[in-house]
């Protein structure tokens, strides 16, 4: 299969990735701008990783597979123009 150089990105693990990490970045600054003598900084960074995967829950990841139609077709009606996926 060929694939544009500046192709759209269909693929809704991008916007969980993208979503895991917006919500580990706010929460990480919230709470973590110090390391703690008291917890190892990996076991830190695990457990708000952690947190975040568990925020996002199965509604959100199956309303991005739920979205992968509409992506593809409009992409098909821009003709690989430039769309809002």
């Amino acid at each position: 299969m060929k694939w544009l150089a500046q192709s759209h990105d269909l693929n809704p693990i991008e916007n969980l990735w993208r979503e895991l990490k917006k919500r580990f970045y706010l929460k990480w600054q919230a709470t973590y701008t110090t390391p703690s003598a008291s917890q190892d900084p990996y076991d830190q960074y695990c457990a708000v990783i952690q947190e975040c995967w568990q925020e996002i829950g199965d509604e959100y990841i199956e309303k991005l597979v739920e979205s992968m139609p509409r992506g593809c077709a409009a992409v098909i009606k821009a003709k690989g123009g430039a769309t809002k996926y």
